[in-house]
Formats: structure tokens, C-alpha cells, sequence
């Protein structure tokens, strides 16, 4: 199993409590849009970089562009989890 991880909230907390070992690919989720795209495109050539050297039977994970695609380039099934929360206020 490979995580790999942005510096966001808790998420490192949580995963160093569970004793999970991951690798930081961003370090911020960026603030303005010029930023968010920047990102998407370096987190995306992370995510598929990392990828490439892992080479994971599938990606399973927070439903988000950059994973899928590196699923996408590599063939590999892609499980995204959504926010229900969101999906329940717009419903």
C-alpha cells in the first residue's frame, strides 16, 4: 500500500497516529486559482510519477481528478469516495 498525501487539516495527524506511513506530494491545496491549477497539473505529474515507480493494481482514494488520471494513463481501476455531506445539502 503506498499513501500518498497533501498537507491539508488533520490528514497527516491522522495518518501518523495510525502508524501509516505516506509520502507528502503538495504542500498546500493552494489559495487563489492560479494556484489550484498550478497545483492540479504538479500534484497530477506526482501522482503519476509515484505511480509508475509503485505500480498499484488500483487507486482507491477522495474522488479527485489527479488520481484518475493517473488511472487513466495506467489502466487501473479507480475508487473515489465522495463528501455525502455536500450531496445531502444540495439535495
Amino acid at each position: 500500500m503506498k499513501v500518498l498525501a497533501a498537507r491539508k487539516d488533520v490528514a497527516l495527524a491522522l495518518l501518523e497516529s495510525f502508524n501509516i506511513d505516506f509520502k507528502i506530494i503538495a504542500q498546500t491545496t493552494g489559495t487563489s486559482m492560479l494556484s489550484k491549477a498550478l497545483l492540479f497539473i504538479v500534484v497530477s505529474l506526482r501522482v503519476l510519477v509515484n505511480s509508475l515507480k509503485f505500480k498499484p493494481d488500483f487507486f482507491v482514494g477522495r474522488a479527485y481528478l489527479m488520481a484518475g488520471f493517473s488511472s487513466f494513463l495506467l489502466r487501473k481501476p479507480n475508487v473515489g469516495f465522495s463528501d455525502m455531506d455536500l450531496v445531502k445539502s444540495l439535495g
